[in-house]
């Protein structure tokens, strides 16, 4: 992909393909990056297509490279968030509009630029000929939830012998070396009702569940360690509800709690249910009746890769050298959180065009010149990779 006219083009497709998760809809824009590259000489057998249910998928496309015993792979969601409330956009934003040198749509930049970037990858050695190594394109769906695609190409084992996972999500060309874990937890707080009038005789547990949460941000914040990049773990609460009149002391409340932890927590966030536990030993046992229970919603790794490799150390350097660009972190999860903690082996990096900030929002843009810059970049990666950077000891 050597001309802007045809990233435009590229990117505009992908952007008018609705696939706001949910539904997805993945499928179909799996379809569209398909038959655009057959059309460019891509060969039938070279993509695999796995279908997760009605309408949504997600597929893969090896290259075959001169070298093979080296594999890269590239991979990229292809759902997006809903595109929220529509007076809130200057533009349909599944009708991609260009003005001020941005495009902008729904997953402009998270990520329907960072499959471009892919795509432009991929017709290099289309039309130039084979790659120096192999190269395996990976197409996700439901990142932006559980992350079934991911998974299931793992479970297909579509995801063994990599010697390499670049993550093309949006960093604003500067190399992602880390990110934060995750877990969402949900809270039930029971106590025991009466009348308002009487809050002695019931047991709040409105009152008391914001208290014990209040609790498990403080420590939670005090875990031990701080990442020069992602700072330390946070607890957020997210949700509640609870109460079922105003003259009534509630008996029942329930809660959601986003905790981010950092590799230094440990990569599951390793002591997190213990403070769930102490704290709650402690309600309980000051408040007789009480009784607190949590369930895990969803758990992310918290992931940091080796700089000293080779090839991470090359996206460092040159990314520095030749556009200032220094390593960062994400605070936010990647199709990385279900893969590194199975291939504990494997060194990435989290490297793709568009600005982080521009994630999730109304009116979300991106500039086409950090498609053509991450092009570039991964170009020169497989153009300069050596083998010697993946000898096994």
């Amino acid at each position: 992909m050597t001309h802007r006219d045809e990233i435009e083009a590229v990117l505009s497709a992908l952007i008018s393909i609705n696939t706001a998760n949910p539904p997805g809809n993945e499928e179909a824009m799996a379809l569209y990056i398909r038959d655009y590259l057959l059309n460019e000489g891509a060969r039938e057998q070279d993509f695999h297509l796995l279908r997760h249910s009605e309408g949504r998928a997600s597929m893969v496309f090896c290259l075959s490279g001169r070298n093979p015993e080296i594999t890269l792979g590239f991979v990229g969601h292809l759902d997006t968030v809903p595109s929220g409330n529509a007076a809130d956009w200057q533009s349909d934003p599944f009708r991609p509009v260009q003005r001020g040198g941005f495009f902008y749509g729904r997953g402009a930049a998270d990520m329907k630029g960072g499959l471009t970037a892919m795509i432009g990858l991929c017709l290099r050695y289309l039309r130039k000929g084979p790659p120096p190594v192999n190269l395996r394109c990976f197409f996700t769906a439901d990142e932006e939830a559980a992350g079934s695609g991911i998974r299931s190409l793992r479970e297909a084992h579509w995801l063994d012998h990599l010697s390499f996972l670049v993550v093309c999500e949006p960093t604003d060309g500067h190399p992602g070396i880390c990110e934060k874990g995750l877990g969402w937890y949900d809270f039930t707080i029971r106590g025991k009702t009466s009348h308002a009038s009487m809050p002695e005789e019931g047991i709040n547990s409105l009152e008391l569940g914001w208290e014990y949460l209040r609790e498990i941000k403080k420590e939670i914040a005090a875990l031990p360690g701080e990442n020069p990049l992602l700072g330390r773990s946070t607890c957020s609460v997210t949700q509640c509800s609870g109460g079922v009149k105003i003259n009534v002391i509630p008996d029942k409340a329930d809660f959601s709690a986003d905790i981010r932890y950092i590799p230094q927590t440990g990569p599951a966030g390793d002591g997190v249910e213990e403070i769930f536990r102490n704290i709650a030993a402690e309600y309980e046992r000051k408040h007789p009746g009480l009784s607190i229970h949590w369930n895990c919603r969803d758990r992310r790794a918290a992931l940091e890769s080796d700089t000293g490799h080779p090839a991470v150390a090359w996206f460092i350097k040159s990314r520095r050298e030749e556009a200032g660009k220094q390593s960062t972190g994400l605070y936010y999860f990647t199709d990385a959180s279900l893969v590194i903690p199975y291939y504990p082996e494997l060194p990435f990096v989290i490297l793709g065009p568009g600005c982080p900030g521009e994630c999730h929002c109304p009116n979300e843009k991106i500039a086409v010149e950090s498609i053509e810059e991450a092009i570039g970049c991964y170009c020169r990666f497989v153009e300069q990779i050596r083998p010697e950077w993946f000898l096994r000891n």
